[in-house]
């Protein structure tokens, strides 16, 4: 038995989103002093009592450490077993290394790929700041990561892990089982990011396609997902929907149309092309219903997303001539 709840995101920082079998689940907003970024980061709490097992998934950048200890604690949460990383970005990984300080037992949960950005994060810091600018120093610098503090992601034998690469190629996405339902899929950005409600009636969704991005990659991860069915599909960006299947599946129409605008256009001015996109992509529509600072932010990484198309099909054209 599953009891769902709604997520307001005109609430408190903690909202309960789920109560399952011996457990709940939990979104814990991490907003940014950034204008626009309310209501965008966010962090899973699971709290598995049957299992004795508490997982913190994707706990959000540097900056917004304190926010996430403070909610942490308003619940009561002492200990935190596992944090597990859907990938390894600064947005959603960055405050790993100081969060360890606080919960110096916790065992971290990554991509394999991903680890050594973890253990020295230089190179992931100094990439961030070229593709980001402004909001990578927004979201704070990220320390390292104690190896010692790192497990295999196959010592959590009960979930399984699937690697989706696409959106970075240090991520993965994990089916955590439910009693007698099926698993949630927490999806990172294997299919882009979400905002509406659980039933998905009112919603506004698009792809995360940063430079460098790898499109046959994403797509794949996104059919590999689809194999599977899951009670909710839960993204890092922003929310929980529950029929998981039709969006992903949608997922893959907006990438595709997406890429095949990009390829029409080709040589033509991005800013051009965000404007058709906002006129002509039905789950853009309720881009004009977002107050002016968040129509802001969103300008901005769909320009980034139409970037990494670009480029990922100008890298395409680049190995077809040289083949």
């Amino acid at each position: 038995m599953m009891n769902f709840y709604p997520i307001d995101a005109s609430l408190a920082t903690f909202h309960r989103a789920l109560e399952f079998e011996g457990g709940t689940l939990d979104l814990i907003d991490l907003p940014l002093s950034l204008p626009g970024f309310s209501h965008f980061l966010s962090s899973w709490l699971l709290r598995d009592e049957k299992k004795g097992r508490t997982i913190l998934v994707d706990p959000g950048p540097t900056s917004t450490l304190p926010k996430l200890l403070n909610a942490l604690k308003s619940v009561g949460v002492s200990c935190i077993d596992y944090i597990v990383l859907t990938h390894i970005h600064i947005d959603h990984a960055g405050g790993v290394g100081n969060l360890l300080k606080y919960f110096p037992e916790s065992k971290v949960v990554a991509p394999n790929r991903g680890v050594k950005h973890l253990i020295d994060p230089s190179r992931l810091q100094k990439a961030s700041l070229k593709t980001l600018r402004q909001v990578a120093l927004e979201y704070g610098e990220m320390a390292a990561v104690p190896a010692d503090a790192i497990i295999p992601r196959e010592d959590l034998t009960d979930i399984l892990f699937v690697d989706t690469p696409g959106h970075a190629p240090h991520h993965h996405s994990f089916y955590y089982p439910l009693e007698g339902e099926n698993p949630l899929l927490f999806a990172g950005e294997a299919a882009g990011v979400f905002w509406g409600d659980m039933e998905g009636k009112q919603f506004y969704m698009r792809p995360t396609t940063p430079p460098r991005f790898f499109f046959h990659s994403a797509m794949d991860s996104i059919k590999l997902l689809l194999r599977r069915p899951c009670s909710l599909l839960l993204y890092a960006h922003y929310g929980m929907v529950r029929h998981g299947d039709l969006f992903l599946k949608r997922s893959l129409e907006q990438l595709n149309e997406w890429r095949e605008k990009v390829k029409r256009e080709e040589g033509g001015a991005i800013p051009d092309l965000v404007d058709r996109i906002l006129k002509e992509d039905p789950y853009v529509e309720r881009f004009y219903e977002m107050p002016v600072d968040e129509q802001r932010r969103e300008r901005y990484f769909i320009t980034n997303s139409l970037r990494g198309i670009a480029e990922g099909l100008a890298d395409e054209k680049k190995e077809g001539a040289s083949s």
